[in-house]
């Protein structure tokens, strides 16, 4: 079996195309290289193994054989498209599918966020789509370390704004590393407030607040006590100064 066309991915806003070293309808192994996404997506790849005739030509399109695709199936010697994360290099029976290096964005930022609570399986492409997604994020040091650290929340993609907030611990290198706080709350704005601590907003709502328009704000301090965060008293507010939900 030799490989011929590839088919275009399923699941994911990008594209494939056969690596420089791979030659169609001479190689039975090959690269395929992912482009084109700007987050980490998981998508479906297949390709087309055609048997050659007795001159060795793969034209006889009777001769093509698609990939199965249900998971860990095979067919005529040719690999099953693989669900892959697109920063992952996944090998499978002779056919290798390359993407860019799984190496940690740097910096602190919306991306770098999103894309380490999904390496660390604590965000899903089900949950990017539908909604659930890192709007808010504030850098700077909250662990008293010195060294940049991201405070975030996660929209629920829905009329209750974010609904969850979290901090990721930065790393010496300028990557983000493990998720050392998640909780939930409602309508959630948050501000850094010094080198070991930040602030969470969220609306007080009396049993006759209309969703919009909360009757006042609680405002929550997150102090860093060497191991753990400690919220403290909740301190009320009639409005939330605009730093707290600002992009």
């Amino acid at each position: 079996m030799r490989l011929a066309d590839l088919l275009p991915p399923q699941g994911g806003r990008v594209s494939a195309h056969y690596g420089e070293s791979t030659t169609i309808g001479a190689d039975g192994t090959g690269q395929v290289v992912l482009t084109g996404a700007k987050r980490k997506v998981v998508v479906t790849v297949a390709a087309l193994c055609r048997r050659p005739d007795a001159t060795g030509s793969i034209v006889d399109p009777s001769n093509a054989r698609l990939f199965s695709r249900t998971p860990q199936e095979f067919w005529q010697g040719c690999a099953m498209p693989v669900r892959t994360l697109l920063t992952l290099v996944a090998a499978l029976a002779g056919l290798t599918f390359l993407a860019p290096q799984a190496s940690a964005q740097e910096g602190c930022s919306v991306e770098a966020v999103q894309q380490a609570l999904f390496a660390a399986g604590q965000l899903s492409q089900d949950d990017i789509d539908g909604g659930v997604a890192v709007d808010l994020v504030r850098c700077g040091d909250v662990t008293d370390d010195g060294v940049t650290d991201a405070v975030y929340t996660l929209s629920s993609g829905g009329t209750a704004g974010d609904t969850q907030f979290g901090v990721l611990r930065g790393n010496a290198d300028n990557t983000l590393g493990k998720r050392i706080l998640n909780k939930k709350g409602y309508k959630i704005g948050i501000a850094r407030h010094n080198r070991k601590s930040f602030d969470v907003m969220q609306p007080f709502y009396k049993s006759t607040d209309a969703n919009c328009c909360p009757s006042s704000f609680r405002q929550t301090r997150y102090s860093w006590t060497g191991t753990k965060f400690k919220a403290g008293k909740a301190k009320k507010l009639k409005k939330a100064p605009a730093r707290f939900y600002r992009p």
